[in-house]
């Protein structure tokens, strides 16, 4: 599959999680930070589309839609299509908490 496949002309995979971390910085001390996430793609056939990303340390997902709402994973939908194996979470701070991000104190800055 081609990137361009992936990516929706004019359309930027890193947009709903750079929104979702303006949202959020005061919420959990700003310890949710875009670099810290790898893009792992759309999920595949969800309307409207949802956009995954690792975080690199935790290796936990947060699933962004494009305004920036976090859904979860909890399976179901079937081959009709019927249903959506996403459900958006009650809040940002319980997506964050899902991800257990290390608090910002035990990520020393690394200052050679």
């Amino acid at each position: 599959m081609s990137l361009e496949a992936w990516q929706p002309a004019g359309r930027s995979e890193w947009g709903p999680l750079e929104r979702f971390a303006a949202v959020t910085w005061r919420l959990h001390e700003g310890a949710l930070r875009p670099g810290d996430f790898m893009y792992m793609g759309p999920a595949d056939g969800i309307e409207p589309p949802i956009d995954r990303y690792k975080h690199i340390r935790t290796r936990r997902y947060i699933n962004l839609d494009a305004a920036g709402h976090a859904h979860r994973y909890v399976g179901g939908g079937d081959s009709s299509g019927e249903g959506s194996p996403y459900a958006r979470w009650c809040g940002p701070l319980a997506a964050i908490e899902h991800l257990e991000l290390p608090s910002p104190s035990s990520c020393p800055l690394n200052v050679d």
